[in-house]
């Protein structure tokens, strides 16, 4: 081995005992008490038993006696009803008030029907007179594309015309002499922007 391993091994193996020493004095360093951990405590209760009755109430004092209303003698009464009558006419249910007849001057006139009246005739002529909502929609699609054409086709008229400072126009690479090519590319608008 040579004298550079001898010097690797070396220092490995001291770093090894420092590290040893360092974990044996943390080891034997005295702690702080830790916590009591919680335990489980079994509690004993003492037996159900029946819980006695509430006792029943006192009886009320006697209170103030009540004024009694008297209907008066002008007010008509309605008959008595035996209780049985009167749960019953309580469970009968209301019954629907009998129709009417319409006057006879209205039974003579035809009935008129909803789409021949003056605001149902009047909508439908504007709704006729304005354009269907797929026709609306198709123009409003017109007029996107009719856009997006126009900004491509200008892409590609730009795309077309290449950088004239990076040497793309036609007569380029003949050194000195492509200098009036580049000239006329630049006249002729050939020059990207």
């Amino acid at each position: 081995m040579s004298r550079a391993d001898w010097h690797s091994a070396a220092l490995v193996l001291l770093l090894h005992l420092l590290l040893a020493w360092a974990l044996h004095t943390l080891m034997r360093r005295p702690t702080a008490p830790a916590a009591a951990e919680p335990t489980l405590q079994w509690i004993t209760l003492p037996p159900l038993t029946a819980v006695p009755a509430a006792p029943a109430p006192a009886p009320r004092a006697a209170t103030a006696p009540r004024a009694v209303i008297r209907p008066s003698a002008a007010a008509p009464q309605p008959p008595a009803l035996a209780p049985r009558e009167a749960a019953l006419r309580l469970v009968e249910a209301p019954t629907a008030p009998e129709p009417v007849a319409p006057p006879a001057s209205a039974a003579s006139a035809p009935p008129t029907r909803l789409l021949d009246s003056a605001a149902s005739r009047q909508a439908l002529r504007q709704m006729g007179a304005q354009p269907l909502l797929s026709e609306r929609a198709a123009r409003a699609m017109d007029t996107e594309v009719t856009r997006t054409d126009a900004a491509l086709a200008n892409g590609v008229k730009a795309a077309q015309h290449g950088d004239c400072l990076k040497g793309e126009f036609s007569g380029a690479g003949w050194g000195l002499l492509s200098l009036p090519a580049l000239a006329v590319a630049a006249a002729r608008g050939q020059c990207a922007r």
